[in-house]
Parts: structure tokens; C-alpha cells; sequence
């Protein structure tokens, strides 16, 4: 068994966006609801992951008003139905259960905008052991986690504002405009994976890597930061992250944004090696 809230804090990583969970009271054994932090609370949705007899249940729950969530869950299923039936066609063979719907059939008789719809997703792990009441989770059950959450944040338009950095890669798809939440732009956390990838966790400017000086505390953490600002992307723009994205430490990528426009990686290490050099040479007793 392992940690919950370990599973939710790597996922978190992986994806760019904070997960969170919390025990609930429920009719069966167990239920936990789990959520994208940065989304809106009543607007959005939650994760019900749940246990009855043998099986490990993760159901989809929208919230109350959540309207245009589901909106833009069914068009991005919709409009990505090769990689939407990939994913589930391999999540038949690993889990018992894989239910899912995206139908956009209610539509603004004016105008032929969508007003309604249903997304329903929803996935059974049988596993004759859990303790998810306890905040723990078998190898089962987090295969069943890391699928959902995976899949459904490659669907998500998230929002940049729980980042403290300005320049970090958090949504979908690169340079679009969302005008569902607020009129900014969206970052791809897949892109983030794939420049961690082929970038490493070691600064690009001055070498710095979190985990070799703090740790566990520092493992899998980096700052990717885009070297042409997303706000100067078109929304047709195809991001190649080995030439677009840079992983950069947290005081060199606030170094970058001190001028406008940002500091170029070489400008910046150009910088930064004539200081180096300057503070070896031996001071020089001056008659």
C-alpha cells in the first residue's frame, strides 16, 4: 500500500496542476473526492473514488453549475476521438470497468451553439484488498488514479493563476485563447513532461539541480519556461518543447523575466559566466 496523497503529489507534477483529496462520509465502505485545485469550486467537477465488496470504483461527478465544463470536455472528446478511443481502448484490458460519454446533442436551437450535453466517465478496478478509508492505495488502484487523472487532463483547459511563476507550462493547447473560465492563455502540461524528458531537471542556465541540494524535497521539481512568451504564440502554433522550452531553476527564470521582453538562455548564461569570472580574479593592489 502507498500513500494517497504521494500518488496525487507526483501525478500533480506530472500533469502541472495541484490534485487534492479528502475522506467522505458514504453509503459504502469508503468514498474519497479528489479535485484539480486550480478549476473552480462548484464550476468543475470532482473525482469519486469509492469501494464496494471486491471493486475500487473512480467515477466522474460534476458540480452543480458546471455546465461549461462539460462543455468543453465533450467538444476536446469530440474533436480528439483517435487519441479518446486509444486511451480507452487500452484501459479495457487493464481494469474491469471503463464507461464513458461524451454526447453534445442538445444544442441552442438559435444559433446551434451547444447549451447542453452529458460527459460521463467512470472506471472499476477489482482488487480484493483496499484501504483507501485510510488514505492508501494498492498497485491496483493506482494504475486506475493515474489513468483518469491522466486522461482527463489532457482534456482540461487549466488556469495559470495557482502558479507562482509567470511563465510555467499549466493547460491546453499552447497559445489558444480560453474564453470558458477568463480570456487567457492556456499551457500543456504534456509539453511540460516532454521537455522534462528531453531537458532534465538541471537549469540551463547555471546548472542548478533541486533534488542534489534538497533532496526528496526537490526531486521532480524545475521551472519550464518558454523562450518566445505564449501571449506572442498564434493559436495555430505547433510547440516543438526541444526547441521552444527550457527547464530553468526558480532564480534563474525570474533573472529572465526581469527585462521586457525576457533575457534570451544565452544572454542570460553570457551573463552570468562574466560574473563568474570576474568575481575569480584576484583583487589587484593598485600604488
Amino acid at each position: 500500500m502507498n500513500k494517497l496523497s504521494k500518488l496525487l503529489q507526483d501525478l500533480g507534477a506530472e500533469v502541472g496542476l495541484e490534485l487534492v483529496y479528502a475522506l467522505k462520509e458514504g453509503d459504502g465502505e469508503a468514498e474519497v473526492e479528489i479535485r484539480f485545485e486550480a478549476l473552480p469550486r462548484n464550476r468543475s467537477f470532482s473525482l469519486n473514488l469509492s469501494r464496494s465488496w471486491r471493486t475500487t470504483r473512480i467515477a466522474f461527478v460534476p458540480d452543480s453549475f458546471a455546465q461549461e465544463m462539460l462543455n468543453v470536455l465533450i467538444e476536446q472528446s469530440i474533436a480528439r476521438s483517435s487519441f479518446v478511443a486509444d486511451q480507452l481502448e487500452k484501459a479495457q484490458h487493464q481494469f474491469s470497468l471503463v464507461s464513458f460519454e461524451a454526447d453534445r446533442s442538445i444544442a441552442d436551437a438559435r444559433g446551434g451553439d451547444l447549451m447542453g450535453g452529458s460527459f460521463l466517465f467512470e472506471v472499476e478496478s477489482l482488487t480484493s484488498k483496499s484501504a483507501i478509508n485510510r488514505g492508501l492505495v494498492n498497485e491496483s488502484e493506482e494504475r486506475m488514479i493515474a489513468f483518469v487523472v491522466r486522461f482527463l487532463s489532457s482534456l482540461l483547459p487549466f488556469e495559470v493563476n495557482r502558479f507562482s511563476s509567470p511563465d510555467e507550462v499549466v493547460g491546453y493547447p499552447e497559445g489558444a485563447m480560453s474564453q470558458v473560465y477568463v480570456n487567457r492563455y492556456e499551457r500543456d502540461p504534456r509539453n511540460r513532461s516532454a521537455a522534462i524528458e528531453l531537458h532534465g531537471y538541471a537549469c540551463s542556465v547555471c546548472d542548478f539541480n533541486f533534488e542534489n541540494s534538497y533532496g526528496p524535497l526537490g526531486a521532480g521539481y524545475v521551472v519550464i519556461h518558454h523562450v518566445t512568451p505564449v501571449s506572442q504564440l498564434g493559436p495555430d502554433y505547433e510547440l516543438d518543447p526541444s526547441r521552444d522550452l527550457v527547464a530553468l531553476c526558480a532564480n534563474c527564470h525570474a533573472m529572465v523575466h526581469r527585462t521586457d521582453p525576457p533575457l534570451s538562455i544565452t544572454e542570460l548564461r553570457d551573463m552570468l559566466l562574466r560574473r563568474q569570472r570576474t568575481s575569480s580574479i584576484p583583487d589587484t593592489v593598485h600604488k
